[in-house]
């Protein structure tokens, strides 16, 4: 009975339909687009072993069942409504069960059927794609079984790690960032012999035969190309607001951003991030901001997103400030004087030459004023999150043949920072708090 309520309460999430989505396809997607330069490979003789193909992908189509392991747990901790903004789900959860450790077994359990259904699927698409496309051999069923056996292991994990933190932002930034980028996992085997026991390393083990994976992950965020949107101009058709006024708005919502802990919290471990990585043997600045840009999207979504959360602090601040495009601007100004010496700090720590850090920070900075306005749009930090690490993260391995060479282009990420701010703030003054 209280198996059949968290499946319910499961499939009724659309974030939980969008991690079996992207379980599902990524895998294939990642297989046909590489499919040219496997065939290449293959005929060259670069490739020589093909056992492993159909399952090397599989890698990338674990971040699906993060996000369900994920998604099942932080679902708890958000508000259950305005009638009742202080209100969290899991209140009403153990009401109806109030044995925590059934309950949680419960939701490993639906988690775990939901996950081997998803891997099931995507491991059988994956091995026919690859069958189709090479006429390699399916693998042996032990291997087939071990494959699934890491898909829900990874996905009881991110249940776990999201029990721990109460919250869906870290772990989801955390294993998809470790996923889709250098493997943290990875460089600390440099160090001790005892990394090799990690999860992301030991796991593939079950079904990886050969340690060469055709499906390379390049480091770094999303190479934006210029669409030729410019940026939309809007009016605020209410009175003007004085000069005195933005300074006061302005002051306002610097000691609101100051005030929050989790920006706090965030910026400290981007920076001790970096710090670590760029001490790892083998590393480099480049190396590490790849890596660490992604605590400055967290840092974006969050401060977007901080007046959308329980409470409803977004009425309050427009009872005292009603000039929505003037809030607005205020709020993106703040937030940039506040991520320009967050940005210079970590990037003086990535051991990155001096000549690269003024483009070094202002791309960090545009890159949290795009992640706030996106935050803003969507009015919750998790989906703003899931989508920000799919443009930076995810949308790369696609796109082999465009991988960017260092950093993207400063002045492509400032015209989309400016779009997503434009975009955010007519939305914001068009719709309801």
């Amino acid at each position: 009975m209280v198996i059949r309520a968290e499946l319910r309460k499961l499939l009724a999430l659309p974030t939980a339909w969008a991690g079996l989505a992207v379980g599902i396809l990524l895998a294939p997607a990642i297989a046909l687009v590489n499919a040219r330069y496997t065939h290449h490979a293959i005929e060259t003789g670069t490739l020589t072993d093909t056992s492993d193909l159909g399952l090397s992908e599989l890698g990338i189509g674990l971040i699906g069942a993060m996000i369900l392991g994920v998604v099942v747990m932080s679902s708890e901790y958000t508000s259950t409504g305005d009638d009742a903004p202080g209100a969290r789900q899991l209140t009403a959860t153990l009401i109806a069960t109030p044995r925590r450790l059934r309950l949680l077994g419960a939701k490993a359990a639906a988690l775990t059927l939901i996950v081997a259904a998803q891997g099931a699927v995507t491991i059988a698409a994956n091995l026919a794609v690859t069958h189709r496309l090479y006429g390699v051999a399916v693998p042996a069923p032990s291997r087939v079984a071990g494959a699934l056996l890491y898909w829900v292991l990874t996905a009881l994990l991110a249940y776990a790690i999201t029990l721990i933190t109460r919250t869906g932002i870290v772990p989801l930034t955390l294993l998809i960032v470790n996923s889709a980028v250098v493997s943290v996992s990875y460089l600390l085997t440099k160090v001790t012999s005892l990394a090799a026991y990690l999860p992301d390393i030991v796991g593939p083990q079950m079904f990886i035969r050969t340690g060469d994976f055709d499906t390379r992950i390049a480091p770094g965020g999303r190479r934006y190309g210029d669409d030729g949107l410019g940026a939309l101009v809007a009016r605020d058709r209410r009175r003007p607001v004085p000069a005195g006024g933005r300074v006061k708005t302005v002051d306002a919502e610097l000691r609101k951003l100051l005030t929050l802990p989790s920006l706090l919290l965030t910026a400290t471990l981007t920076w001790a991030c970096t710090l670590l990585l760029a001490c790892l043997p083998g590393s480099d600045g480049i190396a590490a901001l790849r890596y660490t840009q992604a605590g400055f999207l967290v840092l974006g979504a969050l401060a977007g997103s901080s007046e959308y959360q329980a409470g409803g602090q977004i009425r309050t601040t427009l009872v005292a400030m009603p000039h929505r495009l003037a809030l607005q601007a205020a709020k993106a100004v703040t937030l940039a004087g506040v991520t320009l010496p967050v940005a210079a700090v970590v990037t003086a720590t990535s051991m990155l030459p001096a000549a690269r850090w003024p483009g070094t920070i202002a791309y960090l900075t545009l890159t949290t004023l795009l992640a706030a306005a996106v935050a803003g749009i969507v009015r919750d930090a998790v989906p703003a999150v899931l989508v920000l690490l799919g443009l930076f993260y995810l949308a790369p391995p696609l796109l082999p043949h465009a991988y960017p060479p260092v950093l993207p282009e400063l002045g492509h990420t400032a015209g989309w920072a400016l779009t997503a701010l434009t975009v955010a703030a007519l939305t914001f003054h068009r719709r309801d708090a």
